[in-house]
């Protein structure tokens, strides 16, 4: 493919400036005032969905009458988490620097699942792990991987206390096995609940 001609049957690079410029100056915008909304939207449940059509279109809409829809319809329906009165569930990351990174990851799309479908982002990984065990003052010993959400993190940490406590659960399941035991206080993620149900262990 010659250089500039972009990939075949996508937008063309010049479409996608254009494209990028009036998104970077929407976000811009709305960083600029993030009180300038309410925190939570004055919309009554099913408004959306009673806004959009029922059926998918027979043909594709031009990414401006898409973006449009974004402006008049899903922003007024949203809980806004980066506005400076929202203390609900976590901090926002929708930050200057996450907005410019998650455009970049999305331009590469990779996907770090081994060293080979990824050199640079598995590695990256591994730095960016390890500076974080340096910074809260762990010992060499220490690894980890990132992953998308808390929810995912404890599903992983007691799939691996699991394997820990029974190793044949991998070979032949739980059945069979004593009981195991799951210790959280009573202000614990729901997410403990759903890990144990899906590592079959139960809530008992």
């Amino acid at each position: 493919m010659p250089p500039g001609e972009g990939n075949p049957g996508d937008l063309s690079p010049g479409e996608l400036r254009r494209l990028l410029t009036r998104a970077s100056a929407w976000v811009e915008a709305y960083l600029a005032t993030p009180d300038g909304v309410r925190v939570f939207p004055d919309v009554e449940p099913g408004s959306l969905r009673a806004a959009l059509p029922d059926t998918p279109p027979d043909a594709p809409e031009p990414l401006d009458d898409a973006f449009a829809d974004f402006q008049e319809l899903v922003v007024p329906a949203l809980t806004h988490w980066n506005h400076p009165r929202f203390f609900g569930y976590f901090p926002s990351s929708g930050s200057v620097p996450g907005i410019v990174g998650e455009l970049l990851a999305a331009a590469v799309n990779t996907n770090a699942m081994i060293w080979h479908a990824s050199p640079g982002g598995t590695e990256l990984e591994e730095v960016a792990c390890d500076w974080l065990r340096q910074l809260l003052g762990l010992p060499p010993a220490f690894d980890g991987v990132i992953n998308d959400t808390a929810s995912s993190s404890t599903l992983y940490a007691l799939a691996a206390a699991r394997g820990r406590a029974f190793p044949e659960a991998a070979a032949s399941g739980l059945a069979g096995l004593p009981p195991g035991r799951v210790y959280a206080s009573q202000e614990a993620h729901a997410s403990v609940d759903k890990a144990v149900v899906t590592l079959g262990m139960g809530r008992e």
